[in-house]
C-alpha cells in the first residue's frame, strides 16, 4: 500500500544527521578558495579549461553523494575520503599569496549564516509543516528580513564580507541568476526522480522502486556529468562559456520535459537523468568560468563562493 511505501518514498537527504549536514557545510564553505589557486597556478592557455574540469567535478560529487546503499556505507563512508582530501590539500595544494587587506566583518557573517539558515530551514521543512503554515511563513519571513538587515551592514561597512558593489556588476548578478535557475532545476530532479522512483505501481506512474534501485536510476546523471567534465574545457575554448551555459541549460531542460511528455517505463527516467547529467556538468562548468571572468583576481573567491 502506499502508507507502507511512504517511508521508502523518502529521500535519502531526509535522514541526513545534522552533525553530518554541518560538516558538509564546512567542506563546501571552503570550495571557492579552489578558484583563485586555479587561476593562479594554472597556465594562462589552460586556465579556462582546468577551471572547467573542477567545476565539473564539483557537480559530478553533488550526484554521487546521495547513491548509498546500506546504513553503514551512509554513516561512515565520508569519513576516509575526508581524510586523504585533507592530506592531499596539505601536500599538495599550493597556498595563494593574494590577499585581501582588512578583517572580518563578524556582525555581518552572523547575520548572513542566521538568515539563510532560517530560509533554508523553511523550505526543508515546508512539506512537512505545510507551505501556508504559520511556523513555515514566520520563519521564512524572518529570515528574509536578516537577510535584508545583512545586505544594509554590508553596504554600510568599510569592510564588507561580501562586496554588493562586485554583487551589482552586470557579470556578476547575471551569472548568479542563471546559477540559481539551473542549481533549483538540478535540486529539484535530484529530490523528485528518486522518490518518483519509489512510488509503488499502483500509484499509475510510481515504479514501486527500493531506495538501491532509485539511487541507480540516478547512475547515468552521474556519467554524463563525468563524461562532460573531462570535454567541457575543450567545448569552451571552442565555442566559448556563454554558449556552453546556454546549451547546458537547453539540456538540462530537455531533460525535465522527457519527464513531462512520458515516464511510464523505468527507461524514461534513465534517459531523463543522462540528458540531466550532460545538461548540468556542461552549465556547471561554464558558470565558473563566466564569474572567474567577470571580477579581478582578488574577488574570485568571493564572487565563487556566492555563485
Amino acid at each position: 500500500s502506499s502508507a507502507d511505501s511512504s517511508p521508502n518514498a523518502a529521500s535519502s537527504w531526509d535522514s541526513t544527521p545534522p552533525r553530518a549536514t554541518a560538516c558538509i557545510t564546512v567542506v563546501w564553505s571552503r570550495l571557492p578558495n579552489c578558484a583563485p589557486i586555479l587561476g593562479r597556478e594554472s597556465p594562462v592557455s589552460s586556465r579556462q579549461r582546468y577551471i572547467a574540469i573542477w567545476r565539473a567535478v564539483t557537480s559530478t560529487r553533488l550526484r554521487l553523494g546521495p547513491q548509498r546503499s546500506s546504513t553503514l556505507t551512509e554513516k561512515y563512508s565520508a569519513v576516509p575520503a575526508m581524510i586523504v582530501a585533507a592530506a592531499c590539500t596539505w601536500r599538495y595544494i599550493p597556498e595563494s599569496p593574494v590577499r585581501s587587506p582588512g578583517r572580518v566583518n563578524w556582525a555581518a557573517a552572523a547575520l548572513m549564516a542566521t538568515g539563510l539558515a532560517c530560509v533554508l530551514l523553511a523550505i526543508a521543512q515546508a512539506t512537512a509543516w505545510g507551505w501556508t503554515s504559520p511556523a513555515t511563513l514566520a520563519l521564512l519571513g524572518a529570515g528574509l528580513a536578516v537577510c535584508g538587515a545583512w545586505i544594509t551592514v554590508e553596504l554600510r561597512s568599510r569592510t564588507p564580507l561580501i562586496d554588493m558593489a562586485m554583487m551589482r556588476v552586470r557579470g556578476v548578478w547575471t551569472v548568479n541568476l542563471a546559477a540559481f535557475l539551473v542549481g533549483a532545476g538540478m535540486y529539484a530532479l535530484f529530490l523528485l526522480l528518486p522518490q518518483f522512483a519509489q512510488l509503488p505501481a499502483s500509484t499509475g506512474f510510481g515504479y514501486g522502486a527500493s531506495v538501491l534501485v532509485a539511487g541507480v536510476y540516478l547512475l547515468p546523471c552521474s556519467v554524463g556529468m563525468s563524461v562532460v567534465g573531462s570535454i567541457a574545457g575543450r567545448v569552451e575554448l571552442r565555442f566559448g562559456s556563454r554558449r556552453a551555459l546556454g546549451a547546458g541549460a537547453a539540456v538540462s531542460a530537455v531533460a525535465c520535459g522527457v519527464l513531462a511528455v512520458g515516464s511510464r517505463h523505468p527507461y524514461d527516467m534513465l534517459v531523463s537523468s543522462l540528458l540531466l547529467g550532460v545538461g548540468i556538468g556542461l552549465a556547471f562548468a561554464a558558470l565558473g568560468n563566466l564569474i572567474v571572468q567577470a571580477v579581478p583576481a582578488h574577488q574570485t573567491g568571493a564572487a565563487s563562493g556566492m555563485n
